[in-house]
This record gives C-alpha cells, sequence and structure tokens, in this order.
C-alpha cells in the first residue's frame, strides 16, 4: 500500500491511475487539482471536492485530512508543532482521490465486489458500506475503506508486474 502511495505522491493522480505513462501521457507535468483530462472525463478536482464533502467514516478511525486509518496516517503520532496545529498528512489527496477517480471510471465495482460488497452499486449502499467495519482481530479492525484501498493498491502492483499499468483497457 505504501509503495503505491508514494507511486501517487506528487502526481497527478488521475493521470497516473489511468494512463501508462501517467501525467506525462500529454507531455506535460502537472497535479490533480489542475488536470483537464479528469475535468474532461467527470473526474476533476471540484468533482471530487463535492464527492468528498458527502463522505463520512462513520464510526471507523480514520484521519479526515486523508482518509487513511489512524493505523497508516502518522499526522497525530508527529504531535503538535510549535504553532499548536498538527503537520499536514504525507498522503493528503491520495485514497480518496483515487477511489474517486476509480468510481467515476466505472473501475471501483469490481473492486469492492472482491472486498465483499454485495450492495446496489448506483444507490447509497455503497456509501453506507465502506463506513462498515471489515475485517480485523482485536483491537485492530478496518474498515470498507481501507479494505478496498488495500485492494486498489494490489491490483495496482499487480497491473505493474503484468506490464500492464493502465486501469482503462
Amino acid at each position: 500500500m505504501i509503495k503505491v502511495m508514494n507511486q501517487l505522491q506528487g502526481q497527478c493522480v488521475y493521470c497516473t491511475l489511468m494512463y501508462k505513462q501517467g501525467h506525462m501521457s500529454f507531455g506535460e507535468l502537472h497535479a490533480y487539482t489542475e488536470c483537464l483530462h479528469a475535468e474532461a472525463k467527470g473526474c476533476g478536482f471540484k468533482a471530487y471536492q463535492q464527492w468528498r464533502e458527502g463522505v463520512s467514516f462513520g464510526q471507523a478511525k480514520h484521519c479526515w485530512e486523508c482518509g487513511l486509518s489512524q493505523r497508516v496516517c502518522r499526522r497525530l503520532e508527529r504531535g503538535k508543532g510549535k504553532n499548536g496545529e498538527y503537520p499536514a498528512c504525507e498522503y493528503t489527496n491520495i485514497m480518496l482521490p483515487s477511489i474517486f477517480v476509480l468510481h467515476q471510471q466505472q473501475h471501483l465495482a469490481t473492486l469492492v465486489e472482491a472486498v465483499g460488497f454485495q450492495g446496489e452499486y448506483s444507490s447509497d449502499d455503497l456509501q453506507e458500506w465502506l463506513n462498515e467495519r471489515a475485517e480485523g482481530f482485536g483491537q485492530e479492525w478496518e474498515s470498507n475503506w481501507m479494505e478496498t484501498w488495500q485492494i486498489i493498491c494490489n491490483s495496482r502492483i499487480e497491473m505493474a508486474q503484468a506490464g500492464n499499468e493502465e486501469w482503462a483497457l
């Protein structure tokens, strides 16, 4: 998971997920926040922000900034800085924008089914299911958000190893 997040960090999440050459597929270095290609496909940053406003982690212990479980996000572990605020998350705008892009491009349904989603994909069932607890043991329970992110990362690694780094085939 960290390997994939490191690959996506500092890149245009949309282009890195959708095209083999990432954000350089179009010959220009750019961030997801300004990606015209994502905008043209209904995956632009403004659409993501609107979708993000509706995201709730329910009872799950997630960082509200990056969306990762607090087991993965080390923001709170680093403690408050001199100004009394916590430092920025290490992986902001990676997990949730990636899930949004895959959802918008119709790739998420298959992935969440692999994790165990059995509801109606186009309804509120998916959002409700994502907020539920997935598998775990003792105090270490993950939400379906994290289980879904883990399978996305694993799929990304398998695709890269097979020489096919594009979701859109």
